[in-house]
């Protein structure tokens, strides 16, 4: 099978990952909160801007703007290699539980697999997609909120944590905005909607470009 090009730029890009034999390991609320962390924390390390994510059991979908010093193959890399040590590590001490033996079990690779690791979390490739208009990223960023709907894990996107939903939609405290309208500044660790609109809301494509 031929390699996947990626072609880079600084422009939004929609990535998709997902875990390796759609194994539902972000069932997790434990592996859900170090990946979201791990985020956010490669995100002040790379200098890249997350427009918007979100965080399924078996896939996750993020929409980012890199950074001179990081293209999505790298900040992917970085991403899953944190996460998948974690999330190994917390399985096999953990086997007392048949959740996790199950989920140990299916992340396994097969003997016909020659690879120097026994397990593998997420899948080898990733699906990126180069966005160069406004209306697209759009179409993207609502497709991800709507996510969780149409696979009836919620009934409205609201009430989905694990997506950025809430920091275009959840109005802040007034001690939390700025003159403006802006929100402060992001702290290490944690994800906040300025980072992907100070409009808070993405019905307009001049709320995904102002942050850029």
């Amino acid at each position: 099978m031929p390699r996947l090009r990626h072609f880079y730029g600084l422009n939004h890009h929609y990535v998709t990952t997902s875990t390796y034999r759609r194994a539902r390991l972000f069932d997790s609320d434990r592996f859900k909160r170090k990946f979201i962390t791990t985020l956010a924390d490669l995100r002040g390390e790379l200098g890249f801007r997350i427009v918007g994510y979100v965080l399924m059991p078996e896939h996750c979908h993020l929409l980012l703007w890199p950074s001179d010093g990081a293209n999505p193959t790298q900040i992917m890399q970085r991403l899953e290699e944190r996460t998948a040590k974690f999330i190994l590590k917390n399985l096999r001490q953990n086997l007392q539980y048949r959740w996790c033996q199950r989920m140990l079990a299916r992340v396994t690779l097969p003997p016909t697999v020659h690879h120097h690791a026994h397990s593998r979390v997420g899948q080898r490739r990733f699906y990126d997609m180069n966005m160069w208009s406004e209306k697209k990223p759009l179409e993207k960023l609502n497709f991800m909120h709507q996510n969780p709907v149409k696979c009836c894990l919620v009934e409205k996107p609201g009430d989905w944590p694990w997506s950025s939903w809430r920091f275009y939609f959840r109005p802040l405290p007034r001690s939390q905005t700025r003159p403006g309208g802006s929100a402060p500044p992001t702290k290490k660790g944690r994800l906040t909607g300025a980072e992907a609109c100070p409009g808070r809301r993405h019905g307009s494509s001049r709320a995904l470009t102002r942050s850029l």
